[in-house]
């Protein structure tokens, strides 16, 4: 039996096809993994009230964001000015818990991670808040590691 030259190349692209699919999902299970990883150090600088770590995750020079208020973050140094204030009033978390999690890749250098919370902390004033919300976070890997490169916050 002779196969024509285009069933042939049809015929060997299948196997491609199909291996190139698999790798696919592998790598973006690998960068799901590697984005849940970046993102519970986050979580655990959180917890830990640890401010420079926790802006270790930040790509600080590409930086934008929206904050639960609906303001525009423009950079980096915003978002601090914001933030870092909350984390010098806390004493500590009584909770940090994320109910769920939904990380979506876009390529191999952008993801997408939603995410909603409760948490209870104890401020230094002795006074304790509950709080509950959910977030969208871009973290990109353009430099060999994952960081934020937006953040959107909204709160109950």
């Amino acid at each position: 039996m002779k196969l024509s030259i285009p069933l042939l190349v049809l015929l060997l692209i299948i196997p491609f096809s199909s291996c190139k699919k698999e790798q696919n999902l592998l790598n973006e299970t690998e960068i799901k993994e590697s984005v849940n990883r970046a993102f519970l150090g986050l979580v655990e600088a959180t917890r830990s009230l640890d401010f420079d770590r926790y802006r270790s995750y930040f790509d600080e020079e590409k930086f934008s964001g929206l904050s639960a208020d609906g303001t525009i973050i423009r950079s980096f140094s915003e978002f601090e000015e914001l933030y870092k204030p909350g984390f010098e009033m806390i004493e500590e978390f009584e909770s940090l818990v994320f109910d769920s999690i939904h990380i979506t890749v876009i390529d191999e250098h952008t993801v997408i991670l939603v995410n909603e919370y409760h948490d209870q902390v104890r401020l230094k004033s002795g006074e304790v808040m509950d709080g509950k919300g959910g977030g969208t976070q871009v973290w990109s890997d353009l430099t060999g590691s994952w960081k934020l490169v937006s953040v959107s916050s909204s709160s109950n």
